[in-house]
This record gives structure tokens, sequence and C-alpha cells, in this order.
């Protein structure tokens, strides 16, 4: 889902029965972590307008945070975890589509890649697929090249014990 949109989620939007306009799978940890956000937004905010909002993702007062402030918890986390690759929620959403492309086994279809991060045109889920299985080609060539020198070895091994009988 793109930041704007997870950021006006409100636990209503949470189901486990997926009657929602658009369902997206979810692991048991986030429902997990979802459940106890809820249970500590009951007993935490006491302001019935506040618990009325049911939003997720708020600040104190009940609003739903900023994509600016989320890009800012961000960056403070990076610093503290010293790492200095600049990170967004957009540079997520991207390494989200990714990893489904790179590191799936079995990979996972184009299609339900497209569905799961909402894009209407296949070609813009297909130029993330394509940046990322560039990488995947040099990792082709480097398992063909291996597997030539270990071809080539079986060969040699064999004519050396042809030649011995």
């Amino acid at each position: 889902m793109r930041i704007g949109k997870v950021l006006v989620l409100q636990f209503k939007d949470i189901t486990k029965t997926g009657s929602v306009m658009r369902k997206i799978g979810i692991t048991a940890r986030a429902i997990e972590i979802f459940e106890e956000l809820f249970k500590y937004k009951q007993f935490n905010e006491l302001d019935p307008v506040f618990l009325e909002r049911d939003f997720i993702f708020t600040n104190k007062k009940g609003n739903p945070l900023s994509t600016n402030k989320i890009n800012y918890i961000l960056k403070e986390a990076l610093e503290i975890t010293n790492i200095t690759k600049r990170v967004t929620t957009h540079t997520m959403r991207h390494t989200h589509v990714s990893i489904f492309a790179q590191h799936a086994h079995p990979p996972i279809p184009l299609k339900a890649i497209q569905e799961r991060v909402g894009h209407s045109d296949s070609n813009m889920t297909l130029w993330i697929y394509t940046h990322v299985t560039d990488n995947m080609a040099q990792n082709l060539i480097n398992e063909l090249e291996a597997y030539d020198k270990d071809f080539k070895n079986n060969i040699n091994q064999k004519e050396k014990l042809r030649l011995v009988q």
C-alpha cells in the first residue's frame, strides 16, 4: 500500500475475513502487532473523540501521522542503527516489490505482485521487477559459469578414467 493509504487506516479496516474493498494479506505477526496496538490505544487514550476516530497510526491528539513524520521517524531509526543509506516510505515500498521479485521461491507471478501493491498498470511493476532482475541476470551468468566449470571438470574426470581403463 502507498503510505498515504496506510496512514488513514482505521482498526475497522483490518478484518480477518477479507471483507474489505481491497484485500491485502498480512502475516500473523502483523495481526498480533495490530491487536497489541489496539489494546494499548483502548487502555491509554481516554479521549472519547480519539477512540471514536479509530485511526491506527496517530499522534497524541488522535490525528493520522503525516508521511513527513514517518520519514522523520525512519531517519532517526537509521541514525540510531548507524545506517547511512537514505530510506523513505517510498524506498520501503520499492524494496517490498524487489524482495518478492528477487527472493521468493517459487517465484511470485508478476500479476500477484501488481495486485498486492495496487499498480493499475503492470508496466510500473514490471519496471521495478526488471530493475531487480538485472541483478538476477548477473547471478544467472555466475551460476551458468559455475555449472560450465563443473561440467568441464566432470568431462575431464571421465576422460581420465577412460584413459586409465
